[in-house]
């Protein structure tokens, strides 16, 4: 058997999906596993044993004919995209595993499969519409983009939709034998919005120093002048500074070396992540941590609230627990469990009953109870059903067929205007789009089975939400 799994996004997403492809070894050991990754960031994937055939994906070799070459360029750039795309579609994979979520790797996901190919993740049907073909892509397509819902961690999602079950092990990608001492830094951030200010910085170094904690500051070379700032006065040889010094195998020395990685959302906490480096994640600005922070067991996550700021004080007692091996017990201590990983009283789990709905649709619980002022909403939503029902039975029988399919199309629009009227129908209408999304083509009456399923899912999902038999 041959598996495929794409990952065309960024360094840290690249770091995520590894667990996945080690769980899929572990599962299917006789299976061919392959993985592509963008040139920029294929680094961490290469040399892994569990890996059999690595392709990368020149970003920018293919795109540079269109920049430098204008009409003649376009051509090269067909000649590029067409010869990786045979290359691949020639090893006639059994499985292909798209983790990417954008339109550009659903197309290539689509020219890649064969028809006998069971594909998971975003593709494309035969006609050009997005193809959602399993539960948890259709989860992420509805629920999660910029909306508040989603508290699954991102390498449990990407194991959802590989349908592999994670084990720790899976987790640690690399075990290097070392002695573990001091404090590494990260001291940057991906976006300006994640980073802690610099003075507060300051404060931490200049405290571990004083305590005689080893200090190790990591970084890219945009990162040189905030360290220069936060070094500034130390006694020579206080710190060792690597910021802009590191490759990637460097990066992964230097942190499977510390006892402790501190820093915000980045690709070296999942560098951290990876080789099994405790991690106290300083989650700053519009940051979702619960989704893509520490997932080594007693790592700890600090964020900020109106009521309580993320000081140097705070880091510092937090950090001096850790280092002492004492107990952490905070409403963000990593549990090492799958899933939902942290019980955070600063997520936003009461916004509308949202994360209750989902954990009703996905994660086999009960039904939550909702304000009785949203039943009429519930009701909506069965008019709506009855209506569409109605007009599906005239398309089926072929009386004024093209008519009832442009009713259903306002029908749809309803949906959308229900959805506005509170979080609890906002959900359901996100999930109810993506189920018609995930109808695919075929013949009359099959897209016509599979639609009325879709209404008949927001009539039941309604009903059992407003108490109604």
């Amino acid at each position: 058997m041959k598996i495929l799994i794409l990952q065309l996004t960024r360094f840290g997403d690249v770091l995520l999906t590894l667990p996945v492809l080690k769980a899929l070894k572990r599962e299917h050991p006789e299976a061919e596993i392959h993985f592509l990754v963008r040139k920029k960031f294929s680094e961490p994937a290469a040399g892994l044993g569990f890996i059999d055939h690595l392709w990368v994906w020149d970003s920018e070799e293919i795109l540079s004919p269109l920049v430098s070459e204008g009409v003649p360029g376009l051509e090269v750039f067909k000649q590029l995209v067409s010869k990786k795309i045979e290359s691949l579609k020639s090893e006639r994979f059994d499985r292909i595993i798209n983790l990417s979520f954008s339109p550009s790797s659903s197309w290539l996901t689509h020219l890649i499969a064969s028809n006998e190919c069971k594909v998971s993740g975003y593709s494309r049907t035969n006609d050009g519409f997005l193809d959602i073909p399993d539960e948890w892509s259709r989860y992420f397509f509805a629920h999660v983009g910029t909306q508040s819902y989603n508290r699954v961690h991102v390498v449990d999602l990407f194991a959802s939709i590989s349908g592999v079950h994670l084990q720790l092990s899976d987790l640690r990608i690399w075990d290097l034998e070392c002695e573990r001492q001091g404090v590494v830094l990260h001291l940057g951030a991906s976006q300006m919005h994640k980073r802690w200010p610099t003075e507060y910085w300051r404060e931490v170094v200049k405290a571990l120093v004083a305590a005689h904690v080893k200090v190790t500051i990591v970084g890219g070379a945009d990162d040189a002048e905030i360290a220069s700032r936060v070094t500034e006065g130390l006694p020579e040889g206080a710190i060792t500074n690597f910021t802009g010094k590191t490759k990637f195998r460097d990066l992964l020395s230097v942190i499977s070396q510390a006892q402790i990685f501190v820093g915000g959302d980045s690709g070296p906490l999942h560098v951290a992540n990876s080789c099994g480096t405790k991690i106290l994640n300083l989650s700053v600005g519009q940051v979702r941590f619960w989704e893509t922070g520490p997932t080594v067991s007693g790592s700890v996550v600090l964020s900020e609230t109106e009521s309580l700021p993320l000081s140097p004080g705070r880091v510092l007692s937090t950090l001096s627990e850790m280092l002492n091996g004492e107990a952490v017990e905070k409403e963000t201590l990593c549990r090492g469990r799958v899933g939902v990983r942290y019980d955070s009283q600063h997520i936003e789990r009461d916004e509308g009953l949202g994360w209750e709905i989902l954990s009703w649709l996905y994660f086999d619980e009960a039904p939550p109870e909702v304000p009785e002022a949203i039943y009429p909403h519930l009701q909506k939503f069965l008019e709506v059903d009855q209506v569409a029902q109605d007009l599906l039975t005239q398309i089926e029988k072929g009386r004024g067929a093209r008519d009832a399919a442009a009713r259903l199309d306002e029908l749809d629009r309803v949906v959308g205007m229900i959805g506005k009227l509170d979080p609890v129908s906002r959900v359901l209408d996100s999930e109810f789009r993506a189920r018609k999304a995930s109808v695919k083509p075929g013949n009359f009456k099959s897209v016509l089975q599979e639609t009325k399923r879709c209404y008949d899912w927001l009539k039941n999902a309604a009903m059992s939400l407003g108490g109604m038999s």
